[in-house]
């Protein structure tokens, strides 16, 4: 259909009533006479010119120009419903029509009230019943043939409606005219509020909800306050009120302080009196017995024990009574169910992210969660020219992740945006309790403001739950239990009544998990808890107001730098896969053990972040170190020597090198060889050379690497792990091989290397005896043989799971295939490097990667792609000042001047990048050198030797404008 309904819309809803009756009692003519209901539907549709745009097992949903195409839809559908012969029982279809505002895009509709209000019209008609909302109504009246008529049917409380609908039924002479009261919660016993604004989301809690009602009759819905515990038991009970005869009653608690008023209050919703001479209680348990109802119990946990009681005694009654409560904990009797109430989805939005931009989410994204759509609805209702726009999109995202997707914090603060801009109240958000107030003054004073909400649920704990709360504040990401005995059971609190055993911690703690202050989370494996955001920021300042922060925040930074002290050696085992995870699930704590220390304790600072390197290392989050490692570095003097200073200089200098930060990561490998000299540290010292060994064969300086390699040979045996002498034979072969190409030491370092490694099946220690293998089949020409072993050590890379590990393996085996001339797959192994590059934030490895696939495209013809490539690349490493970067894509421009026909240029290009490399003091090395001759030799080849070399020298006096600007000439 190309002329779909939009703006204001008709739309019409049907629904076969008893249809799952009807399958089950003919099951040998359903499908056939379900398809015929379906072949009706579709034709008296299209005859109005109708839009059907969903069509879900019995249920017809369609689009109509006018209301009058709408409604002749309808009687059409009736009419041949009504006159088809049916073998056995006729199928009844109940319709409903209404008109409002709705966009059709992206191959949707969109206008959530106006199709919850179709859906809710069609739902309480019955079957051969048409019934329209008044909207629809008034657009029909007086356009009506004369042989039809529309009956009032009154105004109805319809599920999920803020206000009454009325609604009206179409009569026609030939069809049926007579139907029992409309199924609204009007007829049904109940006393259910009418809510005054719409329910969000929650359709998987709602459909879970429902589900375990249906297995249980007391369900305790827990969670902590403002989590929309009460919105969602009501809005189970609207969609099942027609289930229970005897209705479905709310019984409010929360105004309460007396034990004694819940039987009474019960009493008084239903209309039970008191007899003389006898417990009321008795009188209401005898009233209940025959009955079949559901209750409604909504805010117990101040009343836990009465709630308690009174519902043990109602299910011991009455077989027919159900209770769906709503508490802070769970009643904790027999035949109780609890289910915890989530928070809302929420974006995944950080707030500094450590590596790589910030994730972008569009707007339609955006508006998928919960959350948002709660923050949006709420923010509309508050101010009606509120709009989510591409600028303010990330402040919405931001709010809603740090209100941690807690309706009643999301609803205060769409309240605001009467008075603020929502980039000005996710800015506020670090004093949320001073700028979430300001609720309906309807609204229980609790529920008005957010610190109120949570000085409810505080003023129910014991004081030892209080103490336990505001020490587990100190947490950041979450805790496992041995953290939180180290942690919170301190007996130096300046307060007397604080002190707590460490036995008393897991007892407290599951208390505190019962009441919804913490969250028990064991998806992992690994039993860990942790607190909402609004909770612990909360719990922070009543630690702050007991004056046991500094206290409590040295306990943690203590606990942390053991913790990482003791991973730190398993990491350079196989045990490493086992633990990464586990140290993952800690970094929040590992970050703020290390602010606490900037601020208090720099020596420990630095000792936790050198400790911390291999982890940042394995776990892709090198770019974050080196922040860290520039702050702690940078923030005191540095000429005493230290253990801290020489460990964080250590950890520096690994981190720099896999950034491609050679100058900064050789300045602080060299200074800690030195540091771990002086405090005669003989292990640390031999992590200090044989990291910056290894950074020397990087940067083309074999010869001095060697030498370090064959000067402390000893103490690589002797003082290393395995890990440590697989890596110094590795790379010791790797230089030798760099100075010179066939020599046979190198060989035999390698292999050396390479039997250890086998030993110990550690996936980094094979990784790079592949690798560096890989590189000596390089140097010998047997490029076979180097991308069988490459290949191999990707294999390793991809068993570790770091993506900068891959990333690095990918290009290894991408070079040798560009040397074997298999440029189709190089370009493909390249491209999955680019894109574990950009996932990891590697802005250098993607400068790189892109200047490999300008080289490449250039082999596979594509000139203009090869030059954009280029130009792109050697933009990035021009900003970064990265000489070999630079010098890397000159050689590609003079390969694409050679292309060109311009082979005096190539040459006088050629001749710049050897001046360049010498003037910064660097040496090509492996698939880089190869490169290079291959364009050095192709140069001379065609031009000669006497030409060639006028051009290379006339090339060595350029400057580098001089230079770029003959790489970019089309001349």
């Amino acid at each position: 259909m190309s002329n779909i309904p939009t703006g204001t819309v008709t739309f019409l809803f049907t629904d076969i009533e008893g249809s799952t009756q009807l399958a089950q009692a003919h099951p040998a003519t359903w499908e056939a006479m379900r398809a015929r209901h379906h072949a009706i539907l579709n034709d008296a549709i299209a005859a109005s010119d109708g839009y059907i745009f969903q069509s879900i097992g019995d249920a017809f949903c369609a689009a109509f120009h006018t209301a009058q195409d709408g409604l002749h839809a309808a009687l059409a559908a009736q009419r041949a419903l009504q006159r088809e012969p049916w073998d056995e029982t006729p199928i009844k279809v109940r319709i409903g029509l209404h008109t409002g505002a709705a966009e059709f895009r992206d191959g949707d509709y969109h206008g959530y009230l106006t199709l919850v209000r179709v859906q809710r019209t069609m739902s309480v008609a019955h079957g051969g019943q048409v019934l329209l909302s008044d909207a629809s109504a008034a657009l029909l009246r007086g356009q009506l043939a004369d042989d039809l008529k529309l009956r009032e049917m009154g105004e109805h409380r319809l599920r999920d409606i803020i206000t009454p609908e009325r609604l009206w039924q179409i009569v026609a002479p030939d069809l049926l005219q007579d139907f029992p009261p409309l199924s609204s919660l009007n007829i049904i016993p109940n006393n259910l509020p009418i809510q005054v604004t719409s329910f969000i989301g929650r359709e998987r809690e709602i459909a879970e909800v429902k589900r375990l009602l249906g297995t249980t009759r007391l369900l305790t819905l827990t969670g902590s306050g403002g989590t929309g515990k009460t919105r969602l038991s009501l809005q189970v009970a609207a969609d099942i009120v027609g289930t229970f005869k005897d209705g479905v009653w709310f019984i409010e608690l929360a105004p309460l302080t007396d034990p004694a008023l819940v039987p009474i209050t019960v009493a008084s919703v239903l209309g039970v009196r008191e007899e003389q001479g006898r417990p009321l209680m008795a009188t209401l348990l005898d009233w209940l017995r025959p009955k079949h109802l559901l209750f409604i119990v909504d805010n117990c946990e101040h009343l836990i024990e009465a709630c308690a009681q009174f519902a043990d005694a109602v299910l011991r009654a009455s077989r027919e009574t159900h209770i769906l409560a709503s508490s802070r904990e769970a009643l904790g009797i027999a035949g109780e169910l609890a289910y915890r109430v989530p928070s809302l989805e929420i974006p995944n939005w950080h707030p500094e992210p450590a590596e790589g931009p910030q994730i972008q989410i569009s707007i339609e994204q955006l508006t998928q969660y919960a959350a948002v759509q709660l923050f949006i609805a709420r923010a509309v209702f508050a101010q009606p020219s509120f709009s989510v726009t591409d600028a303010n999109a990330p402040a919405v995202a931001q709010i809603c992740y740090r209100l941690d997707g807690i309706p009643l914090a999301i609803e205060l603060a769409a309240a605001r945006v009467k008075a603020l801009r929502v980039e000005q109240i996710a800015a506020r958000l670090d004093d949320r309790f001073r700028l979430l107030t300001g609720g309906s003054r309807t609204a229980l004073p609790r529920q008005q403001t957010l610190r109120s909400l949570i000085d409810w649920s505080h003023s129910l704990l014991a004081e030892p739950e209080r103490v336990l709360l505001r020490r587990l504040s100190v947490f950041a990401g979450g805790w496992t239990l041995e953290a939180a005995d180290a942690v919170g059971a301190i007996h130096e609190s300046p307060l007397p009544q604080s002190p707590l055993r460490a036995d008393d911690v897991l007892d407290l703690l599951s208390h505190l998990v019962d009441k919804s202050l913490v969250v028990l989370d064991d998806s992992a494996g690994e039993t860990r808890y942790r607190m909402l955001e609004t909770i612990r920021q909360y719990a922070r300042e009543k630690l702050l107001d007991a004056n046991e922060s500094e206290l409590l925040r040295n306990q943690h930074r203590h606990f942390f730098v053991q913790l990482a002290e003791h991973t730190e050696p398993i990491l350079q085992t196989t045990q490493r896969a086992e633990w990464l995870p586990r140290l993952e699930a800690e970094h929040d704590n590992f970050r703020a053990a290390l602010e606490w220390g900037c601020e208090r304790d720099l020596e420990t600072a630095r000792w936790l972040a050198g400790v911390l390197a291999w982890f940042w290392f394995y776990g892709d989050h090198l770019s974050e170190a080196r922040t860290w490692y520039a702050r702690v570095l940078d923030a005191g003097e540095r000429t005493t020597v230290t253990r801290g200073l020489a460990l964080a200089l250590l950890g520096s200098g690994i981190v720099s090198t896999a950034l491609s930060y050679w100058d900064e990561a050789q300045s602080s490998l060299e200074q800690s060889v030195v540091m771990w000299q002086q405090l005669g540290e003989p292990q640390r010292l031999a992590w200090s050379l044989q990291r910056l060994a290894f950074l020397l064969v990087l940067r083309g300086d074999g010869a001095r690497a060697s030498a370090i390699f064959a000067e402390h040979e000893s103490l690589f045996r002797t003082q290393g792990n395995g890990l440590l002498l697989v890596w110094a034979l590795s790379w010791w072969g790797r230089a030798l091989t760099a100075v010179r190409r066939d020599d046979p030491a190198a060989k035999a370092r390698l292999d050396e290397a390479l039997a250890l490694g086998r030993t110990l099946q550690d996936p980094h220690s094979l990784l790079d005896c592949y690798v560096n293998l890989g590189g000596w089949a390089v140097m010998q020409g047997d490029y076979a043989t180097a991308r069988r072993h490459l290949l191999e050590s990707l294999a390793w890379r991809r068993q570790m799971g770091a993506r900068r590990l891959i990333a690095g393996g990918l290009r290894h085996v991408a070079n040798v295939m560009c040397l074997q001339g298999d440029y189709q797959q190089a370009e493909s192994a390249y491209v999955e490097a680019l894109a574990l590059a950009g996932a990891d934030g590697d802005q250098r490895g993607e400068a790189h990667i892109v200047q490999a696939l300008g080289a490449v495209a250039l082999h596979l013809g594509d000139l203009e792609r090869a030059k954009t490539l280029l130009v792109d690349s050697l933009a990035s490493f021009r900003k970064w000042g990265d000489a070999h970067g630079i010098a890397m894509c000159l050689r590609g421009f003079a390969d694409v001047r050679q292309l060109q026909g311009h082979i005096e240029q190539a040459a006088r290009i050629l001749g710049f990048v050897e001046a360049w490399l010498q003037a910064n003091q660097l040496n090509l090395v492996f698939f880089d050198r190869i490169m290079y001759e291959r364009s050095v030799a192709v140069a001379r080849a065609v031009l000669g030797e006497a030409a060639f070399d006028a051009a290379f020298a006339e090339g060595q006096q350029l400057t580098m404008g001089q230079a770029i600007e003959l790489a970019m000439s089309d001349e």
